[in-house]
């Protein structure tokens, strides 16, 4: 959920020597927007720090996402214009005559920008597992240097590692801690796979479920429920999809 919704840490006001960063990254990804803030810069300095801050929170959030990879960050790119699209088209909706022409083609188009933002976030999922894939060897590494960390929470950990973790910890003889030390390796290699089939699992079950989803979130949309940054609604379900995240281990 994190790779398509702003998170707290993206939001606050701008801090010190923000200002440049955020345009550096704007000019490199979103010239438009850029080419926009630049020219009130010049023209209204105080109204251009107003709207940079409006701006701030989506322009950390891609920054974050396009640092994590560049390959998400245009997945997440497209799916933030789409967004864009989405509020403008629910605006004209809700002001617009139930009667005037071009309703019909309106709520097509709004349909088909929710249709590819479900698409988007499908493969931004295939797109994580992929990545987490091609970096097993490592994400295992790090997970066992957690778990083998004299400041390992014990009680952040499922029962049967939280138990390894003890022996390990309580281990008297080099024999013992090696063994154990393997069953951790292999738990976290466990968990790493575990991630990455979660990842599939629930891409694969959006994609079958997408245009039932579509729809939602276009009623959704059209009614007024729901509408949250851009007129974007949660995905529904969204409230139980922790059980479907990457499990820990």
């Amino acid at each position: 959920r994190r790779l398509f919704r702003i998170a707290p840490e993206d939001r606050g006001p701008l801090r010190p020597g923000e200002e440049q960063e955020l345009l550096a990254f704007a000019r490199a990804r979103l010239p438009r927007i850029a080419e926009t803030l630049a020219a009130l810069q010049q023209r209204n300095p105080q109204k251009f720090r107003e709207r940079l801050a409006e701006h701030a929170p989506r322009l950390r959030h891609l920054r974050r996402i396009y640092d994590l990879n560049p390959r998400l960050g245009d997945i997440l790119l497209t799916y933030s214009q789409n967004l864009v699209e989405i509020e403008r088209y629910s605006r004209g909706l809700a002001h617009g005559q139930a009667t005037s022409a071009g309703r019909e083609q309106q709520v097509a188009a709004l349909r088909e920008r929710l249709a590819e933002n479900v698409r988007l976030e499908c493969k931004g999922l295939e797109t994580l597992a992929s990545q987490l894939e091609d970096q097993r060897a490592e994400r295992t590494a790090e997970r066992l240097a957690s778990l083998t960390s004299a400041d390992v929470d014990p009680a952040a950990l499922p029962p049967h590692v939280r138990g390894l973790v003890a022996t390990y910890q309580d281990a008297t003889t080099d024999e013992q801690r090696a063994a154990t030390w393997e069953e951790l390796r292999t738990a976290a290699a466990q968990h790493v796979n575990m991630a990455i089939a979660a990842l599939r699992e629930r891409a694969a079950h959006m994609q079958q479920r997408a245009a039932e989803e579509t729809d939602h979130r276009l009623e959704r949309v059209l009614d007024g429920r729901g509408r949250g940054e851009h007129g974007e609604p949660p995905p529904r379900g969204e409230r139980g999809a922790r059980s479907r995240e990457t499990p820990r281990s």
